[in-house]
């Protein structure tokens, strides 16, 4: 997915939010009170009581990932967002 490069974050967000949108149902039916982290790029995710062991298994799979991760099943209270950028130089 691309982003918007001003501003990577704010995109980050309505993309992990849609995708989360697209997921709802059947995440909140399974893993209530858990953490859903999002590749805001890819859509790939991974779900955990433990958002920090989430973050990890979801970047074994994805290089270089913009994370939007939230707690299932209750209102959104706050948002993280990890932007990574590889420079070509790297």
């Amino acid at each position: 997915m691309a982003t918007n490069k001003s501003d990577p974050g704010k995109d980050a967000v309505s993309t992990g939010r849609a995708v989360y949108g697209k997921l709802r149902i059947r995440l909140e039916a399974e893993n209530s009170g858990s953490f859903v982290v999002i590749d805001a790029r890819s859509g790939d995710y991974e779900v955990d009581p433990s958002p920090a062991a989430a973050r990890q298994r979801l970047m074994t799979r994805q290089p270089a990932p913009e994370f939007y991760e939230r707690r299932i099943g209750l209102p959104e209270s706050y948002r993280l967002v990890s932007i990574r950028h590889h420079s070509s130089d790297d």
